[in-house]
């Protein structure tokens, strides 16, 4: 068994279901190759009864679990990791929709390294537009519109520092297990979620930290996009952000938790942009910005040796502009060990117009706002 999906759920048995049939649709692999694993945490909703009906051409492993005083995702998922047989567990949300090539592109990353953590973004839709929606259609219209109510915060921070995380100085903060695979052999090495945070968020955060210090490589897959179904927010942790402070607190010597909040509330991404330097990965000064765009296949491996010539050069950002996406430079880029300088690396299908972003924050988001906009 290579894959396991591994999902939790807690009374949302109608998103639940359209997650579930979107995997019946993975095209190149059977139900010999992967396998689904449904937590749920001690519904009160009949969620068995509804969905043992949905047809289904994969082996389906439906687990409840009883709610108690430690009921939460961690745990949730947590009990799903011990459960699962694949080689790499593929965390998901009952609310998310995947692509029909999603495990393709998985194997396009791990054919490369099977020690990497590798992210995907979502895009937000109301769950009657997920039918019958292109996915990348959606995506390529969003970014030209700079459509908040469709791209997620890590859209807006990934087009401003970079869709490298190799560039980024913490990128455990943009790890999120809506949309993310993980190697089981490192997840058991860690001993999985750390159980002390309760409701939603951090939990997600703090392991890919720990997933980090242990030796996994943190990674973006842009083509895996996945559709997330509307549904009302869930209710954050009150100390959850308290935890995740005082458990990597070596890290949090160097930001502090406001700025933290600034950033998931995309005020970095449009304010004052000497603040981006804490989150760049590369500590020293950049002296010298060199744009490498890739127009053509046949020019790749041209490419490849100019940004490894650059990249060797004290100083040097390189920003890479990829105009084809349909190679590998994206996973090329990221697995490069660059010490002296940073590497930018943007899809050109994601780049979102600046101009655009502005206008948007200053008419809707920081209307009342004093914030100056460079």
């Amino acid at each position: 068994m290579k894959y396991s999906f591994v999902i939790p759920t807690y009374n949302k048995k109608e998103p639940l279901k359209r997650t579930l049939k979107a995997l019946n649709n993975l095209s190149g692999y059977t139900w010999e190759n992967y396998e689904v694993v449904v937590v749920d945490d001690g519904s009160s909703e009949e969620v068995f009864e509804f969905i043992k009906g949905v047809n289904l051409n994969y082996r389906l492993n439906y687990v409840y679990l009883e709610r108690c005083e430690d009921s939460c995702r961690a745990r949730t998922r947590n009990y799903g990791i011990q459960v699962a047989r694949g080689q790499y567990i593929v965390f998901i949300d009952d609310d998310i929709v995947v692509n029909s090539d999603y495990l393709e592109e998985l194997d396009r990353y791990y054919r490369v390294s099977d020690n990497l953590v590798v992210n995907g973004l979502r895009l937000h839709c109301p769950s009657g537009l997920i039918d019958g929606t292109d996915i990348r259609e959606l995506r390529r219209t969003a970014c030209r519109d700079a459509n908040t109510d469709v791209l997620e915060v890590r859209h807006m921070i990934c087009n401003h520092l970079s869709y490298n995380l190799s560039a980024h100085k913490y990128p455990w903060l943009l790890t999120f297990t809506s949309n993310l695979a993980v190697p089981r052999k490192l997840l058991l090495e860690i001993e999985g979620f750390d159980e002390n945070f309760k409701k939603w968020g951090g939990e997600d955060v703090e392991l890919a930290y720990r997933l980090l210090k242990a030796g996994g490589k943190l990674v973006i897959n842009n083509k895996i996009e996945a559709f997330h179904q509307a549904h009302p927010v869930a209710p954050q942790g009150e100390n959850n952000l308290a935890y995740l402070v005082e458990k990597c607190k070596e890290v949090f010597k160097d930001i502090q938790p406001d700025t933290l909040f600034a950033l998931f509330n995309m005020e970095l991404c449009f304010g004052d942009p000497d603040l981006w330097s804490t989150f760049r990965a590369y500590p020293g000064k950049l002296t010298r910005k060199w744009k490498v765009e890739l127009c053509d296949e046949s020019e790749l491996e041209s490419v490849k040796k100019k940004i490894s010539v650059l990249s060797k050069k004290k100083g040097n950002e390189i920003i890479v502009i990829d105009y084809c996406e349909s190679t590998d430079l994206d996973i090329w880029v990221q697995m490069l060990d660059v010490k002296n300088a940073v590497i930018s690396y943007f899809p050109q299908s994601l780049r979102i117009s600046n101009q655009k972003i502005l206008q948007l924050m200053k008419e809707v988001l920081f209307e009342n706002a004093n914030l100056s906009f460079r």
